[in-house]
C-alpha cells in the first residue's frame, strides 16, 4: 500500500528497511520476500535502492526474489542491477533474471535473454523462451530451433509458445509439429504439439490427432480432442463421437462436449451422441453437454435442457439457466422456467 509512495516519504523507506532487516535476522525468507515483491509493484527509486542488495545476499532464493522484484520497475536503473547478475551460476537466479527481463520488454532485455536461452539448465532456458516470447515485437521465431532440443521441458515450452498463436501463420513449421505430436518419446510435448495443430486442416494433421484421440494417455487424448474441435473438417465428426460414447476418463468426455459444441449445428447429427452425457456421473461432463446443446440451432434441444434445472450440482444448474436464458427471445415459454 504504502511502497508507491517512497520517493515522497523517505521516513517510509526507513521503516521498511528495517523490517527486512529484521526479517533476514530472524531467517524469515518468505516475510522478506512477499515485502521485496511489494516494493516491487512502486516504480520508485527508493524501492530498487532497498532491493539491490538483496541482488548480492548469500541465500539464492532471495537473489532471485530480488531480481523478480526489479522486473515491473520501469526506471533506466533496473537494467544494469540485473544484467550484473546474468553470469550467477545458481539455476534459480537466472530464471528469475530471465522473467524480469521479459517484464522489462526491452531491446536490451531482448539481448539478454538470448544469452540465457543457451544456458544449460532446461529450466533457465524455459524461463528465458517464455520471457522472449513477452516483449513486444519479439521475433518469436527466433524460437524455432528450440523445438528440435534434446531437452523435453525446452521442447515443450517451445511448443506450447509457437503453436497456439504462430502455426496457422507459419505453414513452415506444420511438419515439426506433426512429428512431435506423432512420435516424441514425452507425453507432454506431443501434448503440447498437438494442440499446436489446431487450425491445422491437412491430412496428415487430422490422422495424427485422429490417433492421438485413441492413445492409451488421457493427457494426450483430451489435447487431441480439443483440437479436434479446432480443426473444421468433417472427417473428425465420427472421431468426436467415438469419444463421446466411449473414452473412459471424465475429462476427456468432456472435452468432446466442448469439440462438439463447435460443430453441433454444421453436424447436427452430434446431438444424438452429446444428449446421452446429460445423465453422466459427474457434473463436469453434464455441464459441457449443456453448453454444447445450448449452443444448438435445434429446437428439440430445449426440452432436453429444461430437466437439467434441477441437476444436483449448481454447476450444471447454473448453466442450463444461462443456456436457456439466452433462448428466452425465441422462445418466450421458457419465461416461466428460467430465472433471468
Amino acid at each position: 500500500i504504502v511502497s508507491p509512495y517512497l520517493d515522497e516519504f523517505p521516513e517510509l523507506a526507513n521503516k521498511i528497511s528495517a523490517i527486512l532487516k529484521k526479517a533476514d535476522t530472524n531467517k524469515d525468507t518468505a516475510t522478506t520476500q512477499g515485502i521485496l515483491l511489494g516494493l516491487g509493484q512502486s516504480n520508485t527509486l527508493r524501492a530498487i535502492e532497498i532491493i539491490k542488495p538483496y541482488l548480492e545476499h548469500n541465500d539464492p532464493s532471495l537473489k532471485a526474489t530480488a531480481a523478480l522484484a526489479l522486473g515491473p520497475i520501469n526506471k533506466p536503473e533496473v537494467m544494469p542491477l540485473l544484467i550484473s547478475k546474468v553470469n550467477d551460476g545458481n539455476a534459480q537466479v537466472k530464471q528469475a533474471l530471465a522473467t524480469a527481463f521479459g517484464m522489462q520488454g526491452t531491446q536490451e532485455a531482448l539481448a539478454q535473454l538470448r544469452r540465457l536461452i543457451k544456458d544449460r539448465n532446461p529450466f533457465v532456458v524455459q524461463a528465458a523462451a517464455n520471457g522472449f516470447a513477452n516483449v513486444p515485437g519479439a521475433p518469436i521465431m527466433e524460437l524455432n530451433p528450440l523445438l528440435s532440443d534434446s531437452r523435453w521441458q525446452v521442447k515443450l515450452t517451445a511448443a506450447q509458445i509457437l503453436g497456439p498463436s504462430l502455426l496457422p501463420g507459419h505453414p513452415e513449421l506444420v511438419p515439426t509439429f506433426i512429428r512431435l505430436a506423432d512420435s516424441d518419446p514425452h507425453i507432454l510435448v506431443r501434448s503440447a504439439a498437438t494442440l499446436g495443430l489446431a487450425g491445422v486442416n491437412q491430412p496428415e494433421a487430422i490422422r495424427v490427432v485422429q490417433k492421438n484421440m485413441q492413445r492409451p494417455d488421457w493427457i494426450l487424448r483430451r489435447s487431441a480432442t480439443l483440437t479436434a474441435g479446432r480443426i473444421d473438417s468433417p472427417a473428425l465428426v465420427p472421431s468426436l463421437a467415438f469419444v463421446l460414447n466411449n473414452d473412459s476418463h471424465y475429462l476427456v468426455r468432456s472435452a468432446a462436449l466442448i469439440s462438439s459444441a463447435n460443430k453441433i449445428n454444421q453436424s447436427p447429427q452430434i446431438v444424438e451422441e452429446v444428449k446421452l452425457l446429460l445423465n453422466d456421473r459427474y457434473w463436469q461432463v453434464r455441464q459441457s453437454a449443456v453448453e454444447a446443446l445450448g449452443l444448438s440451432n435445434n429446437p428439440r434441444t430445449i426440452e432436453l435442457l429444461i430437466p437439467r434445472l434441477k441437476d444436483y450440482s449448481w454447476q450444471v444448474r447454473y448453466s442450463t439457466n444461462t443456456s436457456l436464458g439466452n433462448r428466452v427471445n425465441d422462445y418466450p415459454t421458457l419465461k416461466s422456467s428460467v430465472s433471468l
